[in-house]
């Protein structure tokens, strides 16, 4: 799916035994059918990963809002804390898109064979 990066946020997470850990979350408006409705939708990167796959399409964080971006979603359910089960949408892959409008996939020996 295609869609527009409209907000990309460095935030940082606190685990319960007190280590700290940052993650890249970003927001894409992403067109849902043929009619033209646009949903938002988040995901995140961690932010080593993040650093380097920007490093690698050459772009910086704040250049890339605005671009068009191919996004594949995933859905995940939990329980929310009032017991009704919820499921949810969100980014599980961002790929920015090169001058040819063809996404930029960064090859597994440049990332320390990440494997998602």
């Amino acid at each position: 799916m295609f869609g527009k990066l409209t907000k990309i946020e460095l935030k940082t997470y606190t685990t319960k035994d007190g280590k700290k850990f940052k993650k890249v979350e970003f927001t894409v408006d992403v067109k849902i059918n043929d009619k033209g409705d646009i949903r938002t939708v988040k995901g995140s990167y961690s932010e080593d990963f993040a650093r380097k796959y920007f490093e690698f399409c050459g772009v910086k964080t704040k250049d890339a809002l605005g671009t068009d971006v191919d996004v594949t979603l995933a859905k995940r359910t939990y329980k929310a804390d009032d017991g009704d089960e919820r499921t949810i949408s969100y980014i599980k892959f961002l790929n920015l898109l090169d001058a040819d409008g063809k996404k930029i996939i960064m090859p597994k020996e440049g990332a320390e064979d990440l494997d998602f």
